[in-house]
């Protein structure tokens, strides 16, 4: 019994020490030089996107993987923000987001060679304020 306390332990505090591990916060417009393959963003979020359902037995056209798209700066008008000033943030579970509302994102790259807004893999989240 105390040998599994004692594991128990090792493995919390293993747990503990990884989600406290500090990532560069990095702006949209310096993505192209992060030299990390994980870092953090701030931004808020415009929109959730969620392929739709192919019916059974149709032919569907393939869709853009689930994401959400966010921002650095609260918006205002969203069809005035230009495509390089938002990134996508790829992710299959889309629960737990509010729009407009500001979050500290957790994020890789998915590709190693490419630091583009459109290359994120979401690992994170926390909602700000």
């Amino acid at each position: 019994m105390k040998s599994a306390f004692v594991i128990f332990l090792l493995l919390m505090t293993g747990f503990m020490s990884w989600g406290q591990k500090k990532y560069p916060l990095m702006k949209f417009a310096d993505l192209q030089t992060a030299t990390s393959d994980t870092i953090q963003l701030k931004g808020y979020i415009l929109d959730v996107y969620q392929c739709p359902p192919c019916p059974p037995g149709a032919i569907c056209k393939p869709c853009i993987e689930n994401n959400i798209s966010v921002v650095e700066d609260k918006p205002k008008d969203i069809a005035k923000i230009p495509s390089e000033k938002r990134v996508r943030l790829f992710t299959a579970n889309q629960r737990g987001f509010e729009v407009s509302k500001e979050y500290l994102f957790v994020v890789t790259f998915r590709n190693k060679k490419s630091n583009a807004g459109d290359n994120l893999s979401l690992i994170s989240f926390k909602p700000l304020r």
